[in-house]
């Protein structure tokens, strides 16, 4: 089972979160729910969202709704989520609310995490940072759009970051794909993604 965080302050550096699933609901390693999360060169791996029903399924290796969360350094990978964001999902309807993944301190990647949407990221609400050249979205896989990143309706902003390797397999958005959102990135290497069945 997934670790529920609806109203706290955690801080957690060097840990690993792996190995747990959720069977009906979000966020197969973490749930953020109201509070703040930080974590410092962590694992999320092997993690799952399984879909049972509408709006269950998402964030295979954490899900944030309503929090903030700031990873710096680790990797987050080999994550499944049956429905959209295999790393990661955010939707915070609070638009002052970020979700940042700052490399600042170790190397961060997402990699090898799989979804129906967002193989690696889902933003459907709210704004996701990711920043520091050390970043590196790689091998990300997303049955339908987005392989590396799908956007909803919220805001991406990517500076010197690496998206590489990500499929997009039966619809549009190798690297990302963007709905009804904003996706901007800044001196970003956006190299060797692919949408065989799709543009993008």
């Amino acid at each position: 089972r997934s670790t529920l965080f609806p109203y706290t302050t955690l801080f957690r550096s060097r840990d690993n979160v792996e190995y747990n699933e959720v069977q009906k609901g979000n966020g197969g390693g973490i749930y953020v729910g109201s509070g703040n999360f930080t974590m410092n060169d962590g694992v999320f791996t092997y993690n799952k969202a399984k879909k049972f029903g509408d709006d269950t399924g998402n964030g295979g290796g954490f899900y944030v709704t309503g929090g903030q969360v700031e990873v710096k350094g680790g990797v987050i990978q080999n994550n499944i989520a049956q429905a959209d964001g295999g790393g990661f999902y955010v939707n915070v309807a609070d638009s002052s609310i970020e979700t940042i993944i700052n490399s600042s301190m170790a190397n961060t990647t997402i990699s090898y995490n799989t979804a129906q949407n967002g193989g690696g990221a889902y933003v459907n609400q709210g704004h996701l940072i990711i920043q520091d050249a050390a970043t590196t979205i790689a091998n990300d896989t997303a049955s339908i759009a987005g392989g590396g990143i799908y956007v909803g309706t919220g805001n991406v902003t990517i500076t010197n970051a690496t998206l590489s390797g990500n499929v997009s397999q039966n619809s549009n958005g190798g690297a990302f794909y963007v709905a009804n959102g904003s996706f901007t990135a800044n001196n970003a290497a956006i190299t060797s993604n692919h949408s065989p069945n799709g543009n993008g």
